[in-house]
């Protein structure tokens, strides 16, 4: 076989038998499939080959992580059915690509993919070449990429943080900070959809909800052991608010807001015993 070398995803592509497949016999592989596969297989870049109208996919070590659990299943399938969740989104890029044999680049471009059980917002960096044979005829797409999903979404939570100092800053009165500073949230809502502020009694102790941004009524009456959060003095996950609290945050999501965390804020710059709650986005698990 014309194919050596390529760690793993060498391995597996030499492994698999193809003749049943649009690809046929690896040994009657078109040279320009042959060369770019090749060229990916022994990058240490991620990389995918999408060859043909089916846009068959092949890919090397360094790529094998983006697919997450669809790997190794992914090798070798269409496109459409690897990345049936976003494919309404990016064929026609594939699809312009091989029309017009002109490449396309897309910096950190959201693709809500489905990889490891759930639905999650991912961001990426790739570019879409042709792979063009001895005829000038694309037959098939070099893909070069790279995740940002971290670069992006770490710029995106240090604006809000700024957002939440800043309005903190605005308050002289503890009281009056603590009963506002969840504002910035009613707006910025991709990292926590919804949230719930409880600060302490100084006389009683009990804690008691001052501010809450984005939820449904729902939430108010909620029972979330704000007491037994602050007394662990560790944050606190709670689960399956999709069953407990159905609607309780309008994400615009493609799948309802399931989880929250609490965070005890006790002995904070003011003096006061509070607790946050805070939404964890469904996209970010």
């Amino acid at each position: 076989m014309f194919l050596t070398g390529g760690g793993q995803a060498g391995e597996l592509i030499r492994k698999t038998d193809w003749k049943d497949t649009p690809l046929g016999d690896p040994e009657t592989w078109p040279d320009a499939l042959k060369t770019a596969l090749n060229i990916g297989l022994n990058s240490g870049f991620p990389i995918a080959i999408y060859w043909g109208r089916e846009f068959t996919i092949l890919y090397n070590d360094a790529y094998s992580s983006i697919p997450g659990d669809k790997h190794p299943w992914a090798m070798g399938k269409a496109g459409s059915i690897v990345w049936q969740e976003i494919w309404h989104l990016i064929a026609h890029q594939f699809n312009d690509v091989l029309k017009h044999g002109e490449s396309v680049r897309m910096p950190d471009s959201m693709l809500p993919m489905k990889r490891f059980g759930y639905v999650e917002e991912c961001y990426f960096d790739y570019t879409l070449s042709p792979i063009i044979d001895s005829t000038g005829k694309t037959r098939g797409i070099f893909n070069a990429v790279i995740e940002t999903t971290y670069k992006v979404l770490n710029e995106r939570r240090n604006k809000l943080l700024h957002a939440l100092s800043a309005q903190a800053g605005k308050f002289t009165r503890s009281k009056k900070a603590l009963g506002e500073i969840l504002t910035p949230l009613t707006t910025e809502r991709d990292d926590i959809p919804f949230a719930l502020l409880y600060v302490a009694d100084p006389l009683t102790g009990k804690y008691k909800l001052t501010q809450a941004v984005n939820c449904s009524a729902l939430a108010f009456d909620y029972d979330w052991k704000v007491e037994q959060a602050v007394g662990t003095g560790k944050p606190q996950l709670v689960k399956d608010l999709d069953k407990q609290l159905p609607g309780i945050s309008d994400t615009g999501w493609a799948e309802p807001c399931c989880e929250a965390v609490l965070l005890p804020l006790t002995r904070n710059v003011s003096g006061v015993d509070a607790c946050l709650v805070a939404g964890v986005h469904p996209g970010k698990r």
